[in-house]
């Protein structure tokens, strides 16, 4: 019998529910990838330095308090892998280190509580990019992400929290209130 001393190192542990995603339930409206540390103006227009934006072509294909997982299709010609990996640093004495950094994505994505619709600007850090297929129009990748930080953007400044405990607040909420309605 296996206890929790058995698992394997590997098993994902959570503080909410992951749900499965319609297309329609959680839009992201505006996706930046951008170098990790970079603060977004006060406007929530763009982060002060990004390297790529996309408006189409994002979609969230699950959730969980804590992260997401991303599809992404762009032309051929956005090498998506390549923007996503930053050059490997180097330690103290010279030596490369085995595991590739990623850089940062951020997003604006829609989410209904309630009565009221609600944008809410998340910063993931990118655990995992695959490319999933590639044809002579487009490519498909997926990213596995974990959210650090999010903004509130009800105010004319958005207000940046800190993620705690694992989960974005706003994001529990509705995993929740949905789960509870699938049970009824």
């Amino acid at each position: 019998m296996e206890t929790i001393d058995d698992l394997p190192p590997n098993i994902q542990h959570r503080n909410a529910f992951r749900t499965s995603l319609l297309p329609h339930e959680i839009v992201a409206s505006r996706v930046w990838l951008h170098d990790p540390g970079v603060r977004f103006n006060d406007a929530p227009a763009a982060p002060v330095q990004h390297v790529l934006m996309l408006e189409e072509g994002v979609s969230l294909l699950n959730v969980s308090a804590g992260g997401t997982l991303i599809r992404i299709s762009v032309p051929p010609e956005i090498a998506l892998l390549r923007l996503l990996a930053l050059p490997v640093p180097q330690d103290e004495d010279n030596t490369v280190r085995r595991q590739v950094p990623f850089r940062d994505i951020s997003m604006i994505i829609r989410i209904g509580l309630r009565k009221d619709l609600r944008d809410i600007l998340v910063s993931c850090k990118i655990v995992r990019a695959t490319m999933i297929r590639t044809t002579p129009k487009l490519t498909l990748y997926e990213l596995a992400t974990r959210f650090y930080a999010w903004g509130n953007l009800t105010g004319p400044v958005v207000q940046w929290y800190k993620v705690r405990d694992g989960n974005v607040p706003p994001v529990s909420a509705w995993i929740t209130r949905r789960q509870l309605t699938k049970t009824r």
